[in-house]
């Protein structure tokens, strides 16, 4: 689970994902696996204002083995605000921060050995 703290850093009230159709205005992404994260929803922002989400990061079912593999992995995420490019702003450039590196995730299983062919 990532913390994240998305501020309005700009002069007007920011919306809500409720009033943009419901869309997760705050990502943590992997980069080292496309697809790989999770989003989360945030209240409108007034100028100047914050706000902390959790964003939980879940089973990578397609590729298990890439969540432990090698035993010292570290995964680099961005924390992303406004992925979709839906809220206008005075700067698209202050978006992402990162990257966070996540270790092993806690619970997974060393990977099984292959049985030979």
């Amino acid at each position: 689970i990532f913390g994240v703290t998305v501020t309005n850093v700009g002069t007007a009230p920011s919306p809500s994902s409720a009033t943009l159709g419901n869309k997760a205005l705050v990502q943590a992404m992997a980069q080292d696996k496309a697809g790989w994260g999770n989003g989360a929803m945030l209240d409108a922002l007034a100028p100047g204002a914050s706000q902390t989400v959790d964003i939980p990061v879940y089973y990578l079912q397609a590729d298990p083995p890439f969540m432990w593999t090698p035993a010292d992995v570290s995964h680099p995420f961005l924390a992303i605000a406004d992925p979709l490019k839906l809220v206008p702003e005075s700067d698209e450039a202050n978006n992402t921060k990162g990257p966070i590196n996540m270790g092993k995730p806690q619970g997974c299983p060393p990977p099984l050995p292959r049985p030979p062919l």
